[in-house]
């Protein structure tokens, strides 16, 4: 029992319960019953009385072993060295299946050019990878049109552009500098180049890289000025002429002026000028000086249209360089000059042709000359002149050279006279009397011929000029001083090649070259040699051919031996070929011989059998761009020129 001044223990309230809650609540009746069992899990940990009840306040771990805590340690360890060498190995160093670095270049500078202008590039390099690069090498590559001038720092190797780098090490850049001037086209593009080689570091082979700009030639430092008449008679002379002007800032050098005449003009032979033909498209070139910035130099050229001629006629000047074969034209100017027909109107006409063209050397020439006043009042006293030129190995001979005049055939029978370098034939009112006063519209024609002559050993080119020209003293009541030309012509040789054939059983001295019965006997076999000589004293020759077809009756023995080329029989066809891509200007005879066996059918008894069909030569002359063709008769077993068989051609029976 209790005392009564013991006062009676209140009871210890429950602990609170701070999961539990007041509210609502939505959940199902399997989530309710759930959330009772948490409930009750809770007030077990929590209000447990008893004593062994561990105090969640103090917590203590069970002891472990030293060494497995180290081995797990050192695992871990590992793991994550090995997670960090892969990283660098993926995200750190290239490898084939990533992108890598390279010496990567970059060109700064001006894609729009004015011609003559020096203009100035930069060309910059870096190596963007993570490693050094070995081997390595800057190249540029300028477009033909470039001149330089300047350079830093100056190339290692000049001949192609080049800077040696060497190594190069990670992120390491620099630059090039070059100046230059473009002697191009107006109006055309170019392109500049600029590469990086290198070998990045284990490689074997070398990588590069290719940067290109594009160019525009759009401008250029020259302007100029024609100074020509504003009309002219076909007869009379005219002078032309042309100030250029270089508004740049730096002097050029080097350059030509280059006109082309129309067909039709005729430069005059006398004047002095320096302009100088160039090949045979009507261009004339005149080198120019030194042009200093803001200078002026002036073009001027005489001449006169010829005889008939008429209209609107254009002159086309440029002014340029030739770069690799071909006239680049940093300047061009065009002008047209108007033309009245004039007075007197001539022709001339050789060998069917008003042009220039090939003859071969012998071959006659078959000329014409026509003349006919086409204004509307007589001329007076009317002189025709045709004048002949030789031009052996590029120098002017006499007009004898290449011409036979003692066997010229002229029904007119003009006067020849006899200038230096030229030869003419002259005709007035003495062979014409209609000359002495040639009324309008009144006309005629002269027609001539003259053989040509070979050439002479050591020719390389030969040429003949022709010109007719025309003179009066009146026009109508006015007296006049006018020298009227027609176009001139100018005949090339083209290469004399030509080839000789023959078949032979002997040689010139006696000794056989064949073999089998002589005469040739029907159904027996008799061997004969096919002799080709090539002789020319004219040009080099290109792509030389020989042909011929051998009969049924006759066989090739795969016997041969040619000096130059080759030969070849063709079984399908049964074509014999000699071919030759080139044979040179100093080699003046060729030959070539191979062997054929003849087996005389009954048909060839009592006549001469055939061992080698028609014969065809073909080559092409580069100087005059023709085709030589020359064909030649079969070949039979009538050995004429072989004196030891001479006679014995006749196919004999076979003795029984």
């Amino acid at each position: 029992m209790r005392t009564p001044s013991e006062k009676p223990k209140k009871p210890t309230p429950p602990p609170a319960r701070p999961w539990r809650s007041a509210g609502f609540s939505f959940e199902t009746k399997h989530e309710k019953g759930h959330s009772a069992d948490v409930a009750k899990g809770l007030e077990k940990i929590y209000l447990n009385d008893s004593a062994k009840q561990d105090d969640l306040k103090k917590l203590h771990h069970k002891k472990r072993r030293w060494w497995l805590r180290a081995f797990t340690g050192l695992v871990a360890f590992c793991l994550i060295s090995s997670a960090l060498a892969w990283a660098g190995l993926l995200f750190l160093q290239p490898n084939a299946d990533l992108p890598s670095g390279s010496i990567e270049v970059s060109i700064d500078g001006p894609d729009s050019i004015m011609l003559g202008q020096e203009v100035t590039y930069t060309v910059r390099w870096k190596n963007t990878s993570f490693q050094p690069v070995t081997d390595a090498e800057l190249r540029l590559a300028y477009p033909v049109e470039f001149q330089k001038t300047y350079a830093s720092p100056w190339p290692t190797d000049p001949t192609n552009e080049a800077w040696k780098l060497g190594i190069v090490p990670a992120g390491a850049n620099g630059l090039v500098t070059v100046k230059g001037i473009f002697i191009g086209n107006i109006g055309t593009q170019g392109a500049f180049q600029a590469i990086s080689v290198y070998r990045q570091n284990g490689d074997t082979r070398s990588k590069q890289t290719l940067v290109t700009k594009a160019l525009s030639f759009t401008d250029t430092v020259f302007e100029g000025s024609w100074n020509v008449p504003a009309k002219a008679v076909a007869g009379d002379r005219i002078d032309i002429a042309f100030s250029l002007h270089n508004k740049g800032e730096q002097s050029l050098s080097g350059l030509a002026a280059r006109m082309v005449l129309p067909q039709g003009f005729l430069p005059a032979q006398a004047t002095g000028s320096r302009f100088l033909p160039v090949g045979s498209g009507g261009e004339w070139e005149l080198a120019l000086p030194e042009l200093s910035p803001n200078a002026t130099t002036s073009l001027s050229i005489s001449g006169s249209f010829v005889s008939g001629l008429s209209g609107d006629i254009p002159f086309r000047l440029r002014v340029g360089a030739e770069r690799e074969k071909t006239f680049v034209a940093l300047f061009e100017s065009n002008q047209i000059i108007p033309v009245l027909a004039g007075d007197l109107s001539l022709r001339l006409v050789v060998n069917g042709a008003d042009a220039d063209r090939a003859i071969t050397p012998g071959e006659p020439l078959r000329i014409s000359l026509s003349y006919k006043n086409v204004s509307p009042e007589a001329l007076g006293d009317v002189r025709l002149e045709l004048s002949f030129e030789s031009i052996v190995n590029g120098s002017s001979a006499t007009g004898t050279s290449l011409l036979n005049w003692t066997r010229l055939e002229d029904a007119t029978r003009g006067v020849s006279s006899t200038r230096p370098r030229l030869q003419s034939i002259v005709y007035n009112k003495s062979q014409i009397a209609g000359l002495e006063s040639l009324a309008p519209s009144d006309e005629g024609i002269i027609e001539l011929a003259i053989p040509t002559i070979g050439t002479a050993s050591g020719t390389k080119t030969a040429d003949i000029r022709l010109q007719l020209s025309g003179t009066m003293a009146t026009v109508g009541k006015d007296k006049v001083k006018r020298d009227v030309k027609a176009n001139p012509i100018k005949l090339s040789y083209r290469s004399d090649a030509d080839l000789s054939v023959e078949a032979r059983y002997f040689t010139e001295e006696g000794a056989p070259l064949g073999s089998g019965p002589l005469p040739p006997v029907a159904g027996k076999t008799t061997v004969y040699r096919v002799v080709w000589n090539m002789a020319k004293n004219l040009h080099a020759l290109e792509n030389m051919m020989v042909e011929a077809v051998l009969p049924a009756s006759v066989a090739w023995n795969a016997s041969s031996l040619p000096e130059a080329g080759e030969i070849s029989f063709d079984e399908t066809t049964r074509t014999v070929r000699w071919k030759l891509n080139q044979v040179p200007e100093d080699v003046k005879e060729l030959q070539a011989w191979f062997d054929i066996s003849l087996t005389p059918t009954d048909l060839d008894i009592g006549r001469f059998a055939r061992l080698v069909g028609d014969t065809t030569f073909t080559a092409t002359d580069p100087i005059v761009s023709e085709t030589i063709e020359r064909k030649k008769p079969a070949l039979t077993t009538d050995l004429q020129n072989d004196e030891g068989a001479s006679g014995k051609g006749v196919v004999r029976k076979p003795e029984t």
